[in-house]
């Protein structure tokens, strides 16, 4: 985790300042987006309509991009030496320079020294779902009554908001911060409410609180209302190895006889990955399988 985030601070790239040589590029670029519009539009009206936004686009990067840019205005820069007798940077002539990024360098202190240890797993409040009713499907249930266990009321998903949609058609849910979805094929899609979800969680285990998630397992089911969920656990802890930060989980898919090894392990552990999903490993039953946190139920 560490080495992609290093490198995601500290890159070597074009600069920005110089992108006025690459504007037929950008132009190429906004005319392939509304070549496909155009060519479908059959009413001549609409049609000039799409390709006056398109020229309408393209004078506004232009103009953009030109006030943007100064690196070919500047020379060598001043060459000698200051009062203190040290010598003077010259300005590189190429801009293909290293940037360092101050954004992903917080983030990055942030995961390393600016979030304290917290670690709320108390085996006493860990239950199994093979000991409630229906226990196949009880793991919601389960993960709901361990919230109750620490004081807490939450889990639930909440009011559905149909006027709202992710790109594999499910919805919105009052209650629910959606991180990531199940398209058709399979595949994993962040929704771009993973920092929002892993904040939340942040927030409150420092407030004292586990929190129920949603994950997939990497099966293909839809019996969830998010189409990508099939499994749920509670979240105990935030805490760090030689890994980096990691979250902390109670199994609660597992039997009575494997809460030690399996149930309340101290091994059962969530990291952030390069995608800003949180993924971890299924140890209980085929251990190869990835869990990926899908979806975060508040709680109340």
């Amino acid at each position: 985790m560490y080495i992609f985030l290093v490198t995601n601070i500290i890159i070597r790239l074009q600069s920005e300042w110089d992108t006025w040589q690459n504007i037929d590029a950008f132009k190429q670029e906004v005319e392939a987006l509304y070549k496909k519009g155009i060519d479908a539009e059959e009413d001549p009206d609409e049609k000039q309509k799409l390709e006056e936004a398109r020229d309408e686009r393209i004078s506004f990067l232009e103009e953009k991009i030109q006030k943007l840019c100064f690196w070919h205005d500047v020379k060598d820069g001043n060459i000698g030496t200051s009062k203190e007798g040290a010598e003077l940077r010259i300005f590189p002539k190429d801009s293909n320079v290293y940037h360092f990024h101050p954004i992903a360098f917080v983030e990055q202190m942030k995961r390393i020294i600016g979030k304290e240890d917290i670690d709320l797993s108390d085996p006493d409040k860990w239950m199994s779902q093979w000991t409630q009713p229906n226990p196949s499907e009880a793991c919601w249930r389960t993960s709901v009554l361990v919230l109750k266990k620490y004081g807490v009321d939450g889990g639930g998903s909440g009011i559905e908001v149909k006027t709202k949609k992710y790109s594999n058609g499910t919805s919105y849910y009052s209650n629910t911060i959606q991180m990531v979805i199940q398209m058709k094929d399979g595949s994993l899609e962040a929704t771009g409410r993973e920092q929002e979800g892993i904040d939340y969680i942040d927030n409150q285990l420092e407030n004292g609180c586990p929190i129920v998630v949603g994950v997939d397992d990497e099966r293909n089911e839809t019996y969830n209302f998010d189409n990508t969920t099939e499994h749920f656990f509670v979240i105990t802890g935030r805490l760090t190895d030689e890994k980096g930060l990691y979250y902390r989980f109670f199994e609660v898919g597992t039997n009575v006889v494997n809460k030690d090894e399996w149930g309340v392990s101290v091994n059962n552990k969530l990291y952030i990955n390069e995608r800003n999903m949180l993924i971890g490993k299924k140890r209980n039953v085929r251990p190869n399988r990835t869990y990926t946190v899908t979806h975060i139920r508040k709680n109340n």
